[in-house]
């Protein structure tokens, strides 16, 4: 009997100190499980991010000055070149013989000129004035006989037909000197001016022929424009090339830029010198420092398969540094800083909550409880959001608190590591 009393006395008193140690905190802790942040100071950007293809700088593409066939060419894409250099030519054999046969028309025509502003030699004058008398004297010989078969008629010793025909012989005589006395009249007062005006004209004619003939001379030795590396080329030695036809493109490779489309709702955040960064495969993880150079004055509309219609505005971009891997024609990723700041005030960007009215905050975690804050916010990017008055560093806030999370209401970090 003692020993069964004994037994439930034992049992009771184990039961009571489980029901003790329970009491005494042996159960586990409650709340919200959540991930929290540290509020630090550190650097900060505000991007804008795009693509772009790598352009070079400084290039021109070469025409053809005149025709010929293409003579001393040899380069091809990828060979450097120096400013004045000789690179090929144009054969055009045949134009000293045409420069000498243009010198003398124009000798002749101006020979001409100076004869005709002399005027008629003395000779020659003397010739029309005898002239101009030898027509008098036609006319005295004819009025005379005029005057003779009128009398005959008269008489009744002619007839009437004698005296038309010595009429008409007058006449004849009388048109006879007026025209010398024209021809004598204009030797006597010189070149006439639209006469002088059409030699010089012929001259001048000449004139331009031949210096067209001596610039197609020039041009048809070509020459590189500035120093640098062939890019492209359109020709081949021994092709016939016309005047105006495409022969090569230079550029150099020291001086490259970036030609991007920024987003309608990007654009107004982009402004010259801005300073930017550019990445590509080809680079590793290295990134190209460059500027904002030039901002398009005007936006152009352009079709993506996927987005459809998008509005878009040019920029370019300098690179101020360059890597040997980075060739013109390489779509690149390109970073426009917009914004920055050394010493930011900054926490996780989902961390920052919206009340109805707008009003931007974020759940601190004071003493294990939930705590609501307002805070100012600064600038954003992908990652971070600046807060200008709110926080202090060093506290603890719920990078993504729960939609239910009231204010006061427990919560436990989760750990490192965990989900």
């Amino acid at each position: 009997m003692k020993k069964r009393w004994w037994i439930i006395g034992a049992v009771v008193l184990v039961v009571g100190g489980i029901g003790s140690y329970s009491m005494m905190g042996g159960s586990q802790p409650t709340g919200a499980v959540v991930t929290m942040a540290t509020v630090e100071k550190n650097s900060m950007q505000n991007k804008v991010m795009t693509t772009g293809q790598v352009k070079v700088k400084n290039s021109v593409t070469l025409y053809a000055g005149t025709d010929g066939f293409l003579r001393d060419f040899s380069l091809q894409a990828g060979d450097s070149v120096k400013q004045g250099q000789i690179i090929g030519k144009l054969d055009q054999s045949d134009m000293d013989g045409r420069l000498l046969d243009i010198d003398a028309q124009i000798e002749l025509k101006r020979a001409d000129l100076a004869k005709t502003k002399l005027g008629e030699e003395p000779e020659a004058i003397a010739q029309l004035q005898e002239r101009v008398a030898a027509e008098q004297r036609n006319v005295d010989t004819a009025a005379r006989e005029h005057e003779r078969a009128l009398a005959l008629f008269h008489s009744g010793a002619s007839t009437q037909q004698e005296v038309d025909k010595t009429a008409e012989a007058v006449s004849t005589a009388e048109s006879n000197l007026k025209i010398a006395k024209q021809n004598l009249a204009l030797k006597q007062k010189g070149p006439r001016p639209e006469e002088l005006q059409s030699i010089e004209a012929q001259i001048k004619k000449l004139q331009i022929e031949k210096s067209q003939i001596e610039k197609d001379r020039v041009q048809s030795v070509i020459r590189a424009p500035l120093d640098g590396t062939i890019l492209t080329t359109k020709i081949e030695n021994g092709q016939y090339v016309g005047k105006g036809k495409e022969l090569f493109t230079l550029g150099d490779l020291s001086k490259l830029a970036v030609e991007a489309q920024v987003s309608e709702s990007d654009a107004p955040k982009i402004q010259l010198n801005q300073a930017a960064s550019i990445e590509d495969n080809s680079l590793g993880k290295k990134q190209l420092k460059a500027k904002v150079t030039r901002i398009a004055p005007i936006a152009e509309a352009t079709t993506d398969s996927s987005q459809g219609k998008k509005i878009r505005v040019a920029v370019t971009l300098d690179l101020l540094e360059t890597a040997p891997q980075l060739k013109p024609g390489y779509q690149v990723d390109v970073n426009v800083i917009v914004l920055q700041s050394q010493n930011a005030l900054q926490v996780p960007i989902e961390s920052i909550q919206q009340d109805a009215n707008g009003t931007a905050f974020v759940w601190v975690g004071e003493n294990g409880v939930a705590k609501k804050r307002p805070v100012e916010t600064g600038m954003e990017n992908e990652l971070f959001c600046e807060i200008r008055s709110g926080l202090t560093p060093g506290e603890k806030i719920i990078t993504t608190p729960p939609d239910t999370l009231k204010d006061n209401d427990p919560i436990l970090e989760q750990p490192q590591g965990m989900m």
